[in-house]
Formats: C-alpha cells, sequence, structure tokens
C-alpha cells in the first residue's frame, strides 16, 4: 500500500489516521467537509478515478446517534446509501475500500461480546445506517475491510469537546453533580489506537469484518468515575437508568465486542479501556 485516499480527515478517527499515514510516509491524500462531500456521488467518483488509490480509509461518516431520529433520511444517505456507489468506484479501480461500522449494529439483547459472525439487529436509526452501509460493501464490493468500534474517542480538527471523554471533563468541571447511566455497556476506544490497528490489519492483506475496540468494557457511570479520579475532579456522580437519560432514544444495553478476528490472527494490539483512556489524556 503506497497510495491513500483518506475521507472524513478532520474528525477524530481521520484526525488519527492522517497523522499515523504521514509519519510512514506514504503517499496520502485527505478530505473532509466542506471541500468534499460523501453524498456527492459525481465528486466522490471523479476524486476516486483521479488519484486511484491503492486503498480508501473512510472515516466520514454521521455519527450523531440523537439528532439521527429527527435527520433519518440524511443520515441514511451518509452512513447507508454513499457506501453503495463508494464501493462501485472502488472496484473500478481495484481499490481496497476500508470503512468502519459500530457495535450499534447489534440491539443489545445478550450477555456476552458479540463476535463478527454474529446477526445485526439494529435499535435504533443510526445502527439501521450502519448496518445498511455494511450491506452494500459486503455485496458490491470485492475488496473491503469493515471494522466495528465502539465509544471512540480521541482529537479532531473540528471540535476536541465533542469527544466523550473532554464532555466528562467538562460537565465535571462545571456541575456540582452529574448524572451517569449504569445499565449500558460498552468498550471506550481510543481513535488513535484504532487508526495504528487498522494498519496493521492491512499491512497483512487481510479483508472481511473486524472487531476493533479497547480489550473490556465498562458503563458510562464507571467511565466518568475513572475520568474523574485520573483528572481530580470533585463532581458527585449519581447513578441512572438509560430509560431516565436517555427518554428519545434506544441504545443496546450491552454492544460489547470481542476482538476474535484480530485475536486468531495474532495481531490485536488494542489496549484495555483504562490505558486507553490514560494515553489519551496523557496528549489531549
Amino acid at each position: 500500500m503506497n497510495k491513500v485516499l483518506l475521507l472524513g480527515s478532520k474528525g477524530q478517527l481521520g484526525t488519527s489516521f492522517s497523522k499515523i499515514l504521514r509519519q510512514k510516509n506514504l503517499d496520502i491524500l485527505d478530505f473532509d467537509l466542506p471541500e468534499f462531500d460523501l453524498l456527492s456521488k459525481i465528486q466522490t467518483e471523479e476524486i476516486i478515478s483521479k488519484y486511484k488509490p491503492d486503498a480508501l480509509i473512510n472515516c466520514a461518516a454521521y455519527n450523531d446517534v440523537k439528532k439521527a431520529e429527527d435527520e433519518i433520511d440524511k443520515v441514511l444517505a451518509i452512513n447507508g446509501s454513499s457506501l453503495k456507489y463508494l464501493a462501485e468506484f472502488c472496484n473500478e479501480h481495484n481499490t481496497l475500500l476500508c470503512h468502519f461500522s459500530t457495535d450499534y449494529v447489534f440491539n443489545g439483547q445478550t450477555k456476552n461480546p458479540y463476535i463478527e459472525s454474529d446477526s445485526r439487529n439494529p435499535k435504533n436509526t443510526y445502527g439501521l445506517s450502519k448496518s445498511m452501509g455494511e450491506d452494500h460493501i459486503q455485496k458490491i464490493c470485492r475488496k473491503f475491510i469493515i471494522i466495528r468500534t465502539a465509544a471512540l474517542f480521541g482529537r479532531n480538527s473540528y471540535n476536541t469537546s465533542s469527544n466523550i471523554i473532554e464532555k466528562f471533563i467538562q460537565l465535571g468541571r462545571t456541575h456540582s453533580t452529574l448524572s451517569a447511566v449504569v445499565d449500558e455497556f460498552t468498550s471506550p476506544t481510543f481513535s488513535d489506537n484504532l487508526a495504528v490497528q487498522t494498519l496493521k490489519i492491512i499491512e497483512n492483506n487481510l479483508t472481511g469484518i473486524f472487531h476493533a475496540t479497547s480489550e473490556g468494557f465498562c458503563n458510562w457511570f464507571e467511565l466518568a468515575e475513572y475520568i474523574f479520579n485520573k483528572m481530580n475532579i470533585k463532581c458527585e456522580l449519581i447513578a441512572v437508568s438509560s430509560k431516565e437519560f436517555n427518554k428519545n432514544i434506544i441504545r443496546p444495553a450491552y454492544s460489547v465486542l470481542e476482538n476474535k478476528r484480530l485475536k486468531e490472527e495474532k495481531i490485536n494490539i488494542m489496549l484495555p479501556w483504562k490505558d486507553a483512556v490514560d494515553k489519551y489524556l496523557e496528549i489531549r
């Protein structure tokens, strides 16, 4: 892999990729809004046809889970329909398509971590849109990697405070009490760690679906508690249920992913979630 086209380069994961790919001295071309819009089929085709990348890493996505319920057509187009022509253009130029999906493609009604082959059954619009994107890629694309991840955090070129770690820090420093959900479990994942893991998959010439999240899991209360302890934030945490906190949206209760394929291929470098948080706090 020498030439890489990076879409969504200014978000959390895209920022990590942009930094790491340049450290490897690869030929990289990166795009994001406003100069590039994934919903523009013509623009997307022009860029891929002109650059003819060995790999296209797609970090462009609609990620606002709550807002997605009010912008259904938009989220389905960005996370779903656009992947159809993205896959077609990659086929035309024999380009590897590397795309990122989510733990929210599962319904969370289990007590065991999901593996790559488990059946999808999303509970909200965001999860449905990502599942649609997966379907298009698997049906059309000859060379693809789909990586499901969860609770991503990292630095970005837009607004660092948008990630979950920074949100907890900001709220903890400006409030005497804070409610946090105790009945939703996930694996908070550092974007730098995920980017390096992704390149390891590509460099080993592997394809298909992978799960790549931090090892271990926690609920949102436990994550906030760990951050407050590390940052010496004096804010009282109040345990609440997901129904109390998210009255207008359904989220999976247990969407923990098992990095099964990474372990089988002996290339799993995903950190335990507390170590991932520590790494981020060191560089924020």
